[in-house]
């Protein structure tokens, strides 16, 4: 029996060659990013795939990225120059000493309500790295937020 399309699509996908990107951990056991991040090479909003975008690590640079709380699966998305200071200041400045050292006042509200374990609930995945224009990557971020805005995907970012 011929393949017929659904089954080209659904059960032979890895056919058509499509590269696999992701987060690689770095072996530094005092990094304060790596255990949070999501090795996947997609992420779903909504049981849309979205796939990462090219290979990065902790010292990736000029970034758009998503947080995942996996407590409640809402998603927050953001973009920065660095994804190790950026998570840093998530996570340590803000989230566990509860502090607003950042613009991202909803991520700490969100990580501190009173049925979230931060950081236990937290993951993190870098979408695209390499963005060195902050304007593409402002314009990538919102294409992303208005996406999940239409997939009803539940953001952190408008709470």
């Amino acid at each position: 029996m011929q393949n017929n399309l659904n089954s080209i699509l659904v059960h032979e996908l890895n056919d058509f060659g499509t590269k696999k990107y992701k987060f690689s951990k770095c072996n530094n056991i005092k990094c304060v990013v790596c255990p949070y991040a999501n090795l996947n090479h997609f992420i779903t909003f909504n049981d849309f795939i979205i796939p990462c975008q090219n290979n990065s690590s902790c010292d990736a640079k000029d970034v758009i990225y998503i947080i995942r709380c996996c407590f409640c699966k809402y998603l927050y998305i953001g973009q920065s120059q660095s994804i190790k200071s950026r998570i840093k200041t998530h996570m340590k400045g803000s989230i566990l000493n509860n502090k607003d050292y950042s613009s991202c006042i909803c991520v700490v509200e969100h990580f501190n309500s009173s049925s979230h374990k931060a950081p236990i609930n937290l993951e993190f995945f870098v979408f695209r790295s390499n963005i060195i224009n902050k304007w593409s990557r402002l314009n990538l971020e919102t294409q992303l937020i208005n996406l999940a805005f239409k997939l009803n995907v539940k953001l952190i970012n408008v709470l």
